[in-house]
């Protein structure tokens, strides 16, 4: 069957295919050469959006579950930290994600920096350590998680949360994607000086897993008898090395908190708890950022809530307490004392 093509033009087009061909094979070539660099079983890379890379997670998975309670802080549009729900107008965080620059933004129950319930902050409040709470502007439809009274010691299984950058080395990779969580367990391997067994908890990261920068301020959780149960805040490294997740890492005790939290908020957040009296917040300017100091403003004025329905712990109360004033502040117990006054906002009063 003829082609049709003059016999110059069949010579062209064997030319031009014969070049074809040719190019097809260097091309087979190269790829064949990048398959044998390339080493069986290297982690594949994510160089979308930013061109940044991200050869695996820091030690998490994609959430698994529904976490409602997960709030994501913003600062002019820029996701900084992690907190959780723990009242409708109300999230738990670590105070370096609230100064020295505040959120003005949260979202709430999202899986991703861009999904999730949106509201503006009203005001922050410093706690002790490196705690702190956000009031937000208005109140939340989602379901805050609860303060666990647990006891946590070393060994309790725990998952922490969080939308954090996915590798060791600051800056080399952008935070996830999409909320990452990872379960782990509370060890004693904290090396910093500055950890406080009473109000902090040694978190058991081992090498590529565990939390990372903008992880901060997020939840740690424990299993509770109705449900997950908010037990920590992601504070810190706990060594010295600048890497992440590799060494135990620090999270604030939210648990040993209750006290400051019932203080500030007017709301008992502990789980099992169904005394809870909302505190009026009509009168605080939306731009008010609320001094450091966690000092009551009148301190002569007790801090006994005067409602029936929150009676007095008795549990925790000392077997010989002490006589006087025993603290300007009757919310921090003075030095020295043997029992656990953060759980009891009423131990450390005048007899």
């Amino acid at each position: 069957m003829s082609d049709g093509l003059p016999a110059s033009g069949r010579k062209e087009w064997h030319v031009r295919k014969r070049v074809t061909l040719i190019g097809m094979a260097a091309t087979v070539l190269v790829a064949a050469v990048a398959l044998v660099v390339v080493a069986p079983g290297t982690p594949s890379v994510n160089t979308e959006n930013s061109g940044q890379t991200k050869p695996y997670i820091v030690g998490g998975a994609d959430a698994t579950g529904a976490y409602p309670f997960y709030a994501a802080l913003f600062v002019s549009g820029q996701f900084g930290c992690g907190g959780s729900l723990i009242a409708p107008t109300w999230v738990a965080t670590a105070k370096h994600c609230i100064s020295p620059q505040a959120p003005d933004t949260v979202r709430i129950g999202g899986t991703t920096k861009s999904t999730g319930e949106q509201r503006r902050v009203r005001r922050v409040v410093q706690g002790s350590g490196d705690f702190g709470l956000i009031e937000l502007a208005s109140a939340s439809s989602k379901t805050p998680i609860p303060i666990t009274q647990q006891k946590l010691t070393t060994g309790t299984p725990v998952r922490i949360i969080g939308l954090g950058q996915t590798c060791p080395q600051r800056g080399e990779c952008g935070p996830a994607t999409d909320l990452q969580q990872l379960d782990t367990t509370l060890v004693a391997g904290c090396t910093d000086p500055q950890f406080n067994g009473r109000t902090e908890l040694c978190v058991g990261d081992t090498r590529d897993k565990g939390a990372c920068f903008g992880d901060s301020g997020g939840p740690l959780v424990v299993q509770g008898v109705n449900g997950l149960e908010l037990g920590g805040a992601t504070s810190r490294a706990g060594s010295a090395n600048p890497a992440c997740a590799q060494a135990p890492s620090i999270y604030t005790n939210v648990s040993a908190l209750t006290a400051f939290i019932t203080k500030t908020t007017g709301l008992d957040t502990r789980a099992g708890s169904t005394s809870s009296t909302a505190r009026p917040t009509s009168t605080v300017p939306s731009s008010t950022v609320r001094p450091t100091t966690t000092r009551p403003s009148n301190p002569t004025q007790s801090p006994r809530p005067t409602t029936t329905s929150q009676p007095r712990p008795t549990s925790a109360q000392p077997t010989n307490p002490p006589s006087g004033d025993c603290a300007d502040d009757p919310w921090e117990c003075p030095p020295g004392q043997g029992y656990p006054c953060d759980q009891d906002p009423w131990a450390c009063t005048s007899t």
